[in-house]
């Protein structure tokens, strides 16, 4: 079986319309008394705009505010979405994506330190947290991550 880390950077930007009419005080209120405080930001408004903007970020949903208008229109034909809010996306690019194979490695020898304490115990498996040229960077016993030449493993075949 292969295992692979896989790190995608993402950059991602929207613009958040809020109608004060309709998102007034009074909703305000409501929605802290039933649902979590808006103190995200500096601004009670701005916080419902981090809300919206961190549910569409993490596809989640947007409980408590209902369904917010995309680009002006509606989702929905049964007056279900939220007037009060639209929503626009300006960019959501892949910036980076990597893919790195995790693979297992067992030490040679055990390896202690100055003070005779195990860092490495031999024929043990380690998670390679990442090589450079003739090291193997991994997490050793004591919880450190730290550098060995590659001379110190083998690879374990699954």
């Amino acid at each position: 079986m292969k295992k692979f880390k896989v790190k995608v950077v993402q950059e991602k930007e929207y613009e958040i319309e809020i109608d004060e009419s309709i998102i007034n005080e009074e909703f305000i209120k409501g929605f802290e008394r039933y649902m979590h405080n808006l103190d995200e930001c500096y601004d009670k408004y701005a916080s419902i705009a981090y809300d919206i903007a961190w549910n569409k970020a993490n596809d989640s949903d947007y409980e408590g505010y209902g369904c917010p208008l995309i680009k002006g229109e509606s989702l929905f034909r049964d007056g279900q979405e939220q007037q009060g809010i639209n929503f626009t996306k300006i960019d959501e690019e892949y910036e980076d994506i990597e893919v790195e194979e995790i693979f297992k490695i067992k030490a040679r020898e055990t390896i202690t330190d100055q003070f005779d304490n195990k860092r490495i115990i031999c024929n043990k498996e380690y998670d390679l947290v990442s090589e450079y040229d003739d090291k193997y960077s991994i997490v050793d016993e004591t919880g450190k991550t730290v550098n060995f030449s590659k001379n110190y493993f083998y690879t374990v075949e699954e």
